[in-house]
C-alpha cells in the first residue's frame, strides 16, 4: 500500500484537479477522493505537499538573487532607455517595501506569539 499511496500523492501533486490525477492512475476521481479521506493518507500527502512547497520557495530564493541582479544591471545601465530604467527602480523599491512589511509583520505576530504564551 505504501508504494501505491506514494504514486498517488505524485500524481495528485503533479495534476491541476482531482479528475485529471485518476485519469492519469487509471482510476476514478471518486476513488483518489477515498484516499484522501484516510487519515494517514491525508498526513503522508499533507507532508509531501509541504515539502514540495518548501523546494519550490528554496528554488525561487535562488533565483530571487538573479532576479535582483539584472533589475539592479537595468536601473543602472544608462545606456537602456530611462522607461525601462525607472521600471527597474519602482520594481526594487516595490519589493524591498513588500519584504520590509512582511518581515515587521512576521516580528509582531512572535512578539504577540510569546506574548500569549507567556500569559497562558
Amino acid at each position: 500500500m505504501r508504494g501505491r499511496s506514494e504514486q498517488v500523492i505524485a500524481a495528485i501533486l503533479a495534476a491541476p484537479t482531482l479528475k485529471d490525477a485518476a485519469a492519469s492512475l487509471g482510476c476514478t476521481p471518486r476513488t483518489v477522493q477515498r484516499w484522501m479521506k484516510h487519515e494517514g493518507f491525508r498526513k503522508q500527502y499533507e507532508r509531501a505537499k509541504a515539502e514540495l512547497l518548501e523546494g519550490s520557495i528554496n528554488a525561487l530564493r535562488g533565483a530571487g538573487w538573479q532576479g535582483v541582479s539584472t533589475l539592479r544591471e537595468v536601473a543602472r545601465d544608462t545606456k537602456t532607455p530611462a522607461a525601462a530604467r525607472v521600471s527597474a527602480a519602482r520594481a526594487i523599491l516595490e519589493l524591498l517595501l513588500r519584504g520590509i512589511e512582511t518581515q515587521e509583520l512576521a516580528e509582531r505576530i512572535e512578539r504577540l506569539e510569546t506574548a500569549v504564551k507567556e500569559e497562558g
